[in-house]
């Protein structure tokens, strides 16, 4: 709960991911085989760390809980989800550009085959 609460009051929007209500597909729990400790394994081999929740803010790991709380209480959560933010937007920002460079670059060369081709008879 420290770390949802941490992050509302910072304004973040967030995904939790309820180790506990899960089945073994990664849809909601069925009452089946769970991938909770698979995925808890997972993040003690990133993080070293083998409690939850773990908390990533832009992809970097923050801490647990009560970490959470903390960068919150300072004031520097804040920071860090706005960051997070526009390190976010600047990545999609060079996605779109990079896009849309191929797209030129693939007019260009469709342009040039056009070009190439030899003139078609009209019909008669």
């Amino acid at each position: 709960m420290l770390a949802k609460e941490s992050l509302t009051k910072a304004g973040a929007e967030f995904i939790a991911v309820e180790l506990d209500e899960r089945d073994d597909d990664g849809n909601e729990y069925d009452d089946g085989p769970t991938d909770g400790k698979d995925i808890q394994d997972a993040l003690f081999g990133m993080t070293r760390f083998q409690t939850v929740p773990q908390v990533f803010i832009g992809g970097k790991f923050v801490g647990g809980g009560s970490d959470t709380q903390k960068l919150e209480q300072s004031g520097k959560l804040k920071g860090l989800v706005r960051q997070a933010v526009l390190e976010a937007k600047e990545a999609k920002k060079a996605e779109l550009m990079a896009r849309a460079q191929a797209a030129k670059e693939a007019m260009t060369q469709t342009k040039a085959k056009i070009a190439q081709a030899p003139a078609r008879q009209p019909r008669r």
